[in-house]
């Protein structure tokens, strides 16, 4: 139910307007992960983001190096403004025993921009670590040596952004929002679609918020101090503050109050924030608990966004007996269920983690029974027995979402989120 971290890593690529993907990797079928995000993402072209440079036996025995170094630089000299170049390996790479830094260093000189090496077996990471080693990469970018605002800006990292669609723009606009309306001046997000020198802005932030996208464990001994301590909580004179993704009330109410922390800005202002929005909020939730109460959704996320919809679905009268969670690196089942105790859910879900299809039928027919249902299901567009499927409506959400692509700002997060998430529920029930 999960891609790969080299998957990852061209989502990040994806991310950033002015990144290339150069794959040197073992003979594959490179062009399925071009076609997977062009059904994903309508709005913006992916698939001339990723470059391969095959290596096959004769590449392996006549100079494998040499070929990476010139494709890349044929395909930068074609394209003109690359802003940054990740060479994502798989074991294939590996198994050379070559020392790539010569290479790297050369392609670097002569194209003129960094290059970032994202080395990977191809099978023992998820994608969520490929995409979070690609933000700490970036991150080592940044001019940490540089003073930070004195300003109230606060940026943020560890941010999923997958496609230029008008939901993932939304919630770019509502995390902008929600700074604001806990009195902070909003700064770089780490992914959010722009170029690498908008990132690197980064450094001009007094502080900076992590949402849950950036791992807290390193990728390697070896990887750099600076993304190692911007993941850990603290670099140079800049704060970092965890917080929950702000999913729900009671997640976005938290990510307003440590963001008002962030910024030095107090709570009264936050706490009068987030009471202004909660009573905008009364109307749509009395209409959705008269019309969906009563109503079970099976939830299939990644820990972050499960923890904020198993909150945020009972808040709409919807009950979430199972949870499936399609990460492998976000914390999974122990985090989730940390999370829904701290947050007060009253009931909380049979989770599963990455489960294969025969269990989770199994698991499905012990919460419902066998010939139970539920009334939604609550994810991204995969493939899943007709025994499940069976009666349920489906509201996409999350990678890959292949049949939903708004025509207007559909966000997730924040006030807005849940705003606009319980139109879609009444939207879906009402067939």
């Amino acid at each position: 139910m999960n891609q790969r971290a080299l998957f990852g890593s061209f989502l990040a690529a994806h991310a950033i307007p002015d990144a290339l993907d150069i794959l040197f990797t073992g003979v594959g079928c490179k062009p399925k992960a071009q076609r997977q995000i062009a059904q994903h993402d309508r709005f913006r072209e992916a698939g001339s983001k990723m470059v391969w440079a095959d290596i096959g036996e004769r590449e392996a025995i006549g100079g494998p190096l040499d070929r990476l170094e010139n494709i890349t630089l044929e395909t930068v000299s074609r394209r003109g403004q690359v802003g940054i170049i990740f060479v994502a390996t798989s074991a294939a790479a590996e198994l050379l025993s070559a020392d790539l830094r010569p290479a790297l260093a050369r392609i670097r000189r002569r194209a003129g921009c960094p290059v970032v090496l994202l080395p990977s077996a191809g099978w023992d990471r998820d994608m969520y670590a490929g995409y979070g080693a690609a933000q700490r990469a970036v991150l080592d970018l940044v001019d940490w040596k540089r003073s930070p605002a004195r300003g109230r800006s606060v940026g943020i990292v560890g941010h999923w952004f997958h496609r230029y669609e008008s939901d993932q723009q939304a919630d770019l606009d509502e995390l902008r929002r929600l700074l604001k309306g806990a009195g902070a001046e909003p700064g770089p997000v780490f992914f959010s679609g722009a170029p690498l020198a908008k990132l690197l802005e980064l450094a001009g932030s007094a502080a900076i918020l992590r949402l849950p996208y950036l791992l807290d464990e390193p990728l390697a001994a070896g990887s750099p101090a600076p993304a190692r301590a911007v993941a850990h909580g603290h670099w140079g004179r800049r704060p970092v503050l965890p917080t929950a993704l702000p999913v729900g009330t009671a997640h976005t109410e938290s990510f307003v109050l440590t963001a008002a922390q962030a910024a030095g800005a107090g709570e009264d202002r936050a706490r009068r924030f987030v009471r202004e929005e909660r009573a905008r909020l009364q109307p749509v939730l009395r209409r959705a608990r008269r019309e969906l109460a009563g109503k079970r959704a099976l939830v299939l996320a990644d820990t972050p966004l499960a923890a904020g919809l198993c909150c945020l679905l009972p808040e709409l009268g919807v009950r979430v007996p199972l949870a499936v969670l399609l990460d492998e690196t976000l914390g999974g089942r122990k985090a989730l269920q940390a999370e829904l105790r701290t947050s007060g859910v009253d009931s909380p879900p049979v989770i599963l983690e990455n489960p294969g299809y025969t269990e989770l039928e199994r698991a499905f027919e012990m919460v419902f029974g066998r010939r139970g249902g539920v009334d939604f299901i609550v994810g991204p567009d995969l493939w899943l027995p007709p025994r499940i499927r069976e009666g349920a409506a489906w509201m996409e959400l999350g990678f890959p979402s292949n049949r939903w692509h708004p025509s207007e700002p559909a966000p997730v997060l924040g006030f807005s989120g849940l705003r606009a998430l319980a139109k879609r529920l009444l939207e879906v029930a009402a067939g």
